[in-house]
């Protein structure tokens, strides 16, 4: 007589040690995969926090340069330059292309650069002491003593001393130094640009 035995498959569960193991791994492999996004996450806010602030101040410090080198008589025929120190800058120039000469007024405050506009009056043409309005042309500056916002330059492109005899200065330099979030990029950004006037100059070759 032939017997069918019939066997049944034991089925094997995990230990305690098994799955304390497992869970291990899983927690390995999870804390990688999030330190890995953390790391993206952080580069790419690095890259757009230096992209954001570094088109600010190049808009910043293109708009000043323009006004600048296109810096001309008042309409009341006071010269073109009022003003010239390291953190300070005053001259006369159509701000907005109004036909109008405008006074303006850049200057470093608490880390913030600021243009203060002052539009003549009255016939003949006068200007009121002080700004008339004012706007923030860039925040975040961290240029210290050492590191001046405006430069002078004479004909002959040598620097003039700050503060500038204004008759001398032909030619300017304008450097900003951006802080950018420090949790996010440790480095400043450095924007600088030169502009010759041209209405005092015989040549306006940097740009």
């Amino acid at each position: 007589m032939r017997r069918n035995r019939k066997q049944k498959a034991q089925k094997k569960g995990m230990t305690l040690m098994e799955m304390v193991v497992a869970i291990g791994i899983i927690t390995i492999v999870m804390t990688g995969f999030s330190m890995l996004f953390i790391s993206t996450w952080r580069s790419q806010a690095n890259v757009i926090e230096a992209g954001t602030q570094g088109l600010i101040a190049s808009r910043g410090v293109g708009g000043v340069m323009s006004q600048i080198r296109n810096a001309r008589q008042a309409d009341n025929g006071s010269f073109p330059i009022v003003l010239a120190n390291e953190f300070e800058m005053t001259f006369f120039s159509d701000y907005d292309k109004d036909g109008v000469t405008e006074r303006l007024h850049y200057y470093l405050q608490n880390c913030t650069l600021f243009l203060g506009v002052r539009e003549p009056s009255g016939v003949p043409a006068t200007y009121a002491s002080g700004d008339g309005s004012t706007a923030i042309v860039a925040p975040n500056v961290n240029n210290t003593n050492a590191d001046p916002v405006f430069q002078y330059f004479d004909e002959t492109n040598a620097q003039v001393a700050s503060p500038a005899s204004v008759a001398d200065v032909k030619m300017v330099k304008m450097s900003l130094i951006i802080e950018i979030d420090p949790t996010i990029a440790p480095d400043d950004l450095v924007v600088e640009s030169f502009a010759s006037i041209r209405n005092l100059s015989e040549h306006d070759t940097i740009n």
